[in-house]
């Protein structure tokens, strides 16, 4: 009606390694999901350009980290659990003069009884970049893909499997291997 365009880049739903969790989560590889985390972790690097300056200017970007990097955590976190029901979340300014939050805490219950936990923050000396999905039968853990394009990180996706079939490593990294590849 007022010829404005209303586009959300929320893209890393459409990462192969997300694809594949996605996948391993509708065949109930690790059973049903009961709890999840997303640690983001960051330094804080001062924008190199003028043109990155809207991150840092709540009245332009809204927020700082949370809303930057957070966002997607949590847009995959619904995109691989459902509807959130209830959110408790702390959300501050650590260590610097910032106008916008650098650390974020949140609680989220999924309508489908599901918890987690997502920890954000861009003060802090090592970078941490993990979502981990924990099920009655195993858990899944995708490292340094929320943070970037996967064309720039290296994506590793752990497969825990719980039970003694697999006790052996060799034929623990085979079977991860067979299901990875869908084989």
């Amino acid at each position: 009606a007022n010829g404005v365009q209303l586009m959300i880049a929320y893209y890393r739903r459409r990462f192969p390694s997300v694809l594949k969790i996605k996948q391993l989560l509708e065949a109930r590889t690790i059973g049903q999901v009961v709890k999840a985390t997303v640690q983001i972790g960051t330094g804080f690097s001062p924008p190199d350009t003028p043109s990155k300056q809207w991150r840092l200017d709540p009245k332009i970007g809204g927020g700082g980290l949370l809303m930057d990097l957070g966002s997607h955590a949590i847009d995959l976190l619904h995109f691989f659990l459902g509807d959130v029901r209830d959110v408790a979340a702390f959300v501050d300014n650590v260590a610097n003069d910032l106008k916008v939050e650098n650390s974020s805490s949140l609680i989220l219950r999924f309508r489908n009884e599901a918890q987690a936990s997502v920890v954000v923050n861009q003060n802090v000396g090592v970078r941490c970049d993990v979502l981990t999905l924990e099920g009655t039968e195993g858990s899944l853990a995708l490292v340094g893909g929320l943070g970037c394009s996967e064309t720039f990180l290296k994506v590793a996706i752990a497969i825990l499997i719980a039970g003694k079939e697999i006790s052996d490593i060799r034929e623990r990294r085979l079977h991860l291997s067979r299901l990875y590849l869908g084989l």
